[in-house]
């Protein structure tokens, strides 16, 4: 029986959002396999069950930095890919990624997460008790989209007045991931260089008016491996930007969605003793780095709700540590590793 070369294209493919369970298990029936779509138009292998994935996690012949992968020309995405340290090998990689973290919590600083618990507790107060005596809620809109937004904005020094303007460039982004055409990687490059133009003149700002945040600290580093150089400094912080709110808003987009839908087919609305042990699915919703299982742009906080306008993003695998669970979002193309 030939190979059906068109099954991730099948699980990008917007009709499929609401269950591409099917799609992945049918994937996972042969653990290396061709498929059409890819990170350009000649197609990629993938890799698509727990232990082949965990096998080339740990290969040093595996590279993150598309300047080494043949199958393009070792031609990077966008112009900012050479200079952020998921794009990167050891020990680049490693050296930027310490660079950032120093800044962020232990050693360098301990005590700085606990520090922002209070903020945190305030952001998630006050957003639920906007939505006090609501009969029905756009979840997304009203909780899961502002929390991780307001958090990453306090976090890296970004006003959160501008949200608005980096909002449109971070969703042309991840919408153009899932896809290889001529349009969305020239729409993909725009963004990035929208955002990383944005991005240097804040790091400008805070290197002249430095403050508590990560973009001023890294700005302003005089520790002893030196601070990053500006190219690196600019796209590492917009990496953080996008990716410390997309995430976070699918993962709670997915996982109230999946919530919801236990809730449902269970009869569990006698009351919460009735979702015993569905915990562990919940965090299979999780996006991690895993495929695009992201959540709606648009989800009613209702029994029984369902996702509208959904938003996905191209990742290249993700992590379930549960038996049962583990082979949902595990699946890495041979083409690089991420960190």
């Amino acid at each position: 029986m030939s190979q059906d070369i068109t099954i991730l294209r099948q699980i990008f493919d917007a009709a499929n959002r609401a269950n591409p369970y099917l799609l992945w298990a049918k994937l996972r029936q042969t653990p290396v396999c061709w498929q059409e779509d890819g990170p350009d138009e000649a197609g990629t292998h993938v890799v698509s069950t727990y232990r082949e994935i965990e096998a080339l996690l740990h290969d040093p012949r595996i590279s993150s930095d598309l300047r080494n992968y043949v199958q393009n020309g070792g031609r990077p995405r966008t112009t900012t890919d050479p200079y952020k340290f998921i794009s990167l090998d050891p020990p680049e990689h490693d050296r930027l990624r310490r660079l950032a973290m120093r800044h962020f919590g232990p050693p360098e600083r301990p005590e700085y997460l606990e520090q922002l618990r209070p903020e945190m507790v305030r952001i998630v107060t006050t957003l639920l008790d906007q939505m006090r005596g609501q009969r029905q809620i756009d979840f997304v809109e009203s909780f899961a989209y502002p929390l991780p937004v307001t958090v990453i904005c306090r976090i890296l020094g970004v006003p959160r007045e501008d949200e608005p303007q980096f909002h449109v460039w971070a969703e042309a982004i991840v919408e153009s991931l899932a896809g290889q055409s001529d349009e969305q990687r020239r729409q993909r490059e725009q963004a990035w260089r929208d955002l990383n133009q944005y991005m240097a003149g804040l790091v400008e700002r805070r290197r002249e008016l430095p403050g508590d945040d990560l973009l001023s600290r890294m700005a302003t580093d005089t520790g002893p491996e030196g601070r990053m150089a500006d190219p690196y400094l600019v796209a590492t912080a917009a990496l953080l930007l996008v990716a410390g709110h997309e995430t976070t808003v699918n993962l709670l987009g997915n996982g109230m969605l999946t919530l919801l839908r236990l809730w449902s087919a269970a009869g569990a609305r006698g009351g919460p003793d009735r979702l015993a042990g569905t915990c562990a699915a919940v965090r299979a919703a999780s996006p991690g780095r895993g495929p695009p299982t992201l959540p709606s742009q648009s989800l009613l906080a209702r029994p029984g709700a369902s996702a509208d306008r959904s938003r996905w993003g191209a990742r290249k695998r993700g992590a379930s540590r549960r038996r049962q669970l583990k082979y949902l979002n595990n699946r890495k193309r041979t083409r690089g590793k991420r960190g």
